[in-house]
């Protein structure tokens, strides 16, 4: 089976790349723990050429999933060549809630809580597609809510849903 990496970071006047392990039980672990003056390809690359120094097979990491700070793509490439990198959930819903009015929130989670907690990848598509459907009507094609669900789904070799 493959590994699993979650990245997580926080930036307010220093990025603070880390690397938490996802094991299969669903314990965390966390790996590594950096300051950093940005959150670049350099830093994330420091962070993780010291975990694959330290034992960490870089063929064997699958599925990246991170928060979508600045460099980590570039970085993952780099360091994972056969890994795909995923957004993280929780920060893609937050990003969509926060570009649709404060009144069609509640409707719009429903609508990704049907997908992310479908039990097969044929529910979660069937789901995907209602939520797309829904809301391109709603938003314009220029908007976040848009350019959002014009992702596709697909099973990440993780057996949990991935979007794209």
């Amino acid at each position: 089976m493959g590994q699993r990496a979650q990245s997580h970071s926080s930036s307010h006047q220093t990025g603070r790349p880390c690397r938490l392990w996802n094991h299969a039980d669903g314990r965390r672990e966390l790996l590594d723990y950096r300051q950093a003056r940005a959150e670049s390809s350099v830093g994330w690359g420091v962070l993780l050429r010291s975990l694959i120094e330290r034992g960490l097979d870089p063929d064997a990491v699958v599925l990246v999933a991170a928060d979508g700070a600045d460099g980590i793509a570039a970085a993952v490439a780099e360091a994972f060549p056969n890994a795909s990198l995923q957004r993280c959930w929780t920060h893609r819903v937050r990003n969509l809630l926060d570009a649709i009015p404060l009144a069609q929130r509640k409707s719009c989670l429903r609508g990704l809580r049907e997908i992310y907690r479908a039990a097969t990848k044929r529910a979660a598509v069937a789901a995907y597609w209602r939520f797309a459907q829904t809301w391109r009507t709603r938003h314009p094609v220029s908007s976040p809510v848009s350019s959002a669900t014009s992702t596709h789904c697909s099973q990440s070799s993780t057996s949990r849903l991935r979007f794209e």
